[in-house]
């Protein structure tokens, strides 16, 4: 199946100088961050079930038709599509927006602070799932909200697809929505995740980026 990366250039909501438009989405961005982080999203425990859910109610509140807003369970677990159609007829292939909102499961007793608590520490971020992926997973949702918000007109379809099972079994992908949806996997362009990799002692980003797909399952003799 082919897929082509295009990388993207996605709002930063940590640059600076910022104006005060800007300062109302990076504090919309650390609230949803705070929350993602409290849900113990374990697939195989409570599952992500709950940050589908809960991105799914901040979609239709931000104004995104039904239609566009897919919540898919499956075992324990469960995924979202998010989508922000094109204006007008398409005239370019979907931009599929992928992450996961699954973690590995956090004991307690291993942690020096709450693993599922968001806390700010001397220019660090703790809690189970700030890095990978919770961190790029609300990037994503922040970045389509303020598309939608400030009247964005794409001249094509941007899908947000999260699964629930990336650290375990991995089979969330099989439940993209198909003929559903505006686009399909084999015909879109694909991003990952787009992150930061780098900041200055000031928090700003020193540079972007983007990682494609590249797991495989390996096999021994």
């Amino acid at each position: 199946m082919e897929m082509r990366i295009l990388i993207l250039l996605l709002p930063l909501l940590l640059a600076a100088p910022a104006p005060a438009a800007s300062d109302d989405w990076r504090a919309a961005a650390r609230a949803m961050y705070a929350d993602v982080i409290a849900m113990p999203t374990v697939s195989e425990k409570a599952g992500a079930r709950s940050m589908a859910d809960y991105l799914a109610d901040v979609f239709r509140k931000a104004g995104f038709a039904g239609e566009n807003i897919k919540v898919l369970p499956y075992g324990k677990t469960a995924a979202l599509m998010a989508r922000l159609p094109a204006a007008g007829k398409a005239t370019a292939r979907p931009i599929l927006l992928i992450a996961h909102m699954d973690v590995v499961d956090a004991l307690e007793s291993d942690w020096t602070k709450p693993p599922c608590k968001l806390i700010a520490d001397d220019g660090y971020f703790y809690g189970r799932g700030t890095n990978d992926n919770k961190g790029g997973a609300v990037a994503l949702v922040i970045t389509l909200l303020r598309l939608h918000k400030e009247g964005f007109k794409p001249n094509r379809d941007l899908v947000l697809f999260f699964t629930g099972d990336e650290e375990t079994d991995g089979v969330g992908r099989r439940k993209w929505p198909g003929s559903g949806a505006a686009c399909t996997m084999r015909n879109s362009r694909l991003i990952q995740t787009i992150s930061a990799e780098n900041f200055s002692p000031t928090a700003r980003p020193l540079g972007l980026g983007s990682r494609p797909p590249r797991k495989s399952m390996p096999h021994f003799l």
